[in-house]
């Protein structure tokens, strides 16, 4: 084969290439609202069904400021959210307001408080499915807006915080002496509590905490 012609085949495979990259990397898009695909009432309460009826709208913790900044009502909420405590209580709450032309603090549209594993498995097939944006949220610790997201559905670990010490475990398929162990759930926080300090001691285990009382066991 002339080169001229290899040289043109090239071309044409690598702009027949380009092509295709070009149609298959086009942004993906969640369905919001407004959209003619957003699950209907009906779906929604099959959801609540789904994960015991812990399925709300997530309210917005400073909707007084939003209608008046000078407000009582507004000073109070501004009061309230300076205690991390509070504002892991809140669905709506996150533990910064946002980043300088980063991300902004925005509510989801429900949120599923989850206890159990059936719970996560289902708020995320759901939002799979129905190709809903989902945000995960335990303690709201989250300094890169990760735990937020406007209109989509909020996973809630909050509820899912035990922690079972094992005096011997052995990890499945692995020989070796049994050794202390803990399973910890997503949203595990005891330590910044003192609520589980005490069995920790008694084990004469170490688990490693911080000075913030939001960040949960898998922070």
């Amino acid at each position: 084969m002339l080169p001229f012609v290899k040289f043109g085949l090239s071309l044409f495979l690598l702009s027949s290439l380009w092509c295709a990259l070009s149609v298959t990397a086009a942004p993906l898009r969640r369905v919001r609202p407004s959209d003619a695909t957003w699950p209907s009432v009906t779906e929604w309460e099959k959801l609540k069904k789904n994960v015991g009826g812990r399925l709300w709208p997530v309210k917005d913790p400073l909707s007084a400021c939003r209608k008046n900044t000078k407000s009582k009502a507004c000073f109070e909420a501004l009061s309230l959210m300076k205690n991390p405590f509070y504002v892991q209580e809140q669905p709506g709450g996150t533990e910064l307001s946002g980043w300088f032309k980063a991300w902004d603090s925005s509510l989801s549209r429900y949120v599923v408080e989850a206890r159990t594993t059936q719970d996560v498995v289902a708020a995320i097939n759901f939002a799979r499915t129905k190709n809903l944006r989902l945000v995960v949220k335990g303690g709201a610790h989250s300094y890169l807006g990760q735990s937020n997201a406007p209109d989509s559905l909020l996973l809630w670990t909050k509820n899912m915080n035990k922690i079972t010490l094992h005096n011997a475990f052995t990890p499945h398929d692995c020989p070796g002496k049994p050794v202390p162990a803990a399973t910890i759930e997503a949203a595990a926080d005891g330590m910044s509590k003192g609520e589980d300090a005490p069995q920790w001691a008694w084990q004469d285990l170490f688990k490693q905490g911080g000075l913030e009382s939001s960040p949960n066991g898998g922070g």
